[in-house]
């Protein structure tokens, strides 16, 4: 694995673990995964430059997800995923 490749990566967990802190299945904490990258790009700044995609309303997480479409999830979550990979091509071809 190429060091862009393991810089990917680790910004991918980094962020998904952002984008997870203080969810909870069943009234336990979802578990973060660990990041063993050692390389000298700066990963964390890209994460913290992306907002994590924005909470479902009440009133969605009420209806359900099969009446607000099936859908609804990649919908929300996609624009911030693209701003990541947007963001990381940037920073490490600097």
């Amino acid at each position: 694995m190429t060091d862009r490749e393991q810089a990917r990566m680790a910004t991918i967990v980094a962020f998904r673990n952002k984008i997870i802190s203080g969810m909870k299945i069943s009234g336990s904490p979802l578990g973060r995964s660990s990041i063993n990258y050692v390389g000298d790009f700066p990963y964390q700044e890209v994460v913290n430059a992306v907002d994590p995609p924005r909470s479902f309303t009440d009133k969605e997480i009420s209806v359900g997800t099969q009446q607000v479409g099936s859908n609804a999830r990649a919908k929300v979550h996609e624009a911030a995923w693209k701003k990541l990979y947007r963001e990381f091509d940037i920073r490490y071809e600097r």
